[in-house]
């Protein structure tokens, strides 16, 4: 599984990242702190050398991603790489994804099992959410579609009416992915009231593009060898409001 290293000036400001994270993508992945500076790491700062030791701890035989806040914690990331052993040095990737955003959305693809790369790209696109829903305009279709079944495939679909209180939001979301990392089966999802999709079902921050609120219409959309059981698995997510009815 595809680990992640969250480099901060603030030890603390790393720390709940690393607890978002845990939480939308379960006990099993490695979201791992390289933070602050000084002989405690309580100083504000960033310290190479720390920074190559939580990456040599932290990288596994499916790699690493790493993200950044502010410009010197790059540099320092970009140091700590040259001081680790080349071998590992292979296996990281250094994100300019958004700092929370990009740890929730990497840790989420990394728990349903994606590759280095996939992460990689996912924790790299988490910021286009907040932008799409700033700028009110729509998501492009090149951004969210890459994932959807072909139309002439054959596939099952359900119509499902969210319920939660604040729409699909990160939480719930990111129960829809792992959920739907379960089977085999390509999944896509629309907001029918949005007018916003297709969009993959295993992608947390394509799900994020989608915008859907309380009262929206998502269209859930299979093919493949686990199609209705997909859907069945996602209808019954639903019925508990994607994880939310319990809290």
């Amino acid at each position: 599984m595809v680990g992640i290293v969250i480099v901060s000036h603030s030890k603390r400001l790393a720390a709940a990242a690393q607890e978002l994270a845990r939480q939308m993508s379960g006990p099993d992945i490695t979201v791992a702190v390289a933070a602050g500076a000084g002989e405690y790491h309580e100083d504000l700062g960033t310290d190479p050398v720390h920074i190559s030791e939580v990456i040599e701890a932290s990288c596994g035989p499916e790699g690493l991603i790493v993200l950044m806040d502010l410009g010197s914690a790059v540099l320092s990331a970009q140091t700590a790489l040259e001081l680790v052993d080349p071998e590992v040095a292979r296996k990281v990737r250094l994100s300019a994804g958004p700092l929370v955003e990009g740890a929730v959305a990497a840790a989420v693809q990394a728990g349903i099992g994606a590759t280095l790369e996939e992460v990689a790209k996912e924790a790299g696109r988490a910021l286009s959410a907040k932008q799409e829903q700033l700028q009110d305009t729509p998501a492009s279709p090149s951004v969210i579609a890459e994932a959807s079944p072909k139309p002439e495939a054959q596939f099952r679909e359900t119509t499902i009416t969210v319920s939660n209180e604040n729409g699909l939001h990160a939480r719930p979301a990111a129960a829809l992915v792992r959920t739907l990392a379960k089977f085999s089966a390509e999944v896509d999802i629309t907001n029918e009231s949005g007018h916003r999709g297709p969009a993959p079902g295993r992608s947390l921050t394509s799900l994020a593009l989608l915008q859907v609120r309380k009262g929206d219409r998502i269209r859930v959309r299979a093919t493949g060898p686990d199609a209705k059981a997909a859907l069945l698995a996602v209808e019954m997510l639903a019925g508990g409001q994607f994880g939310e009815a319990e809290l």
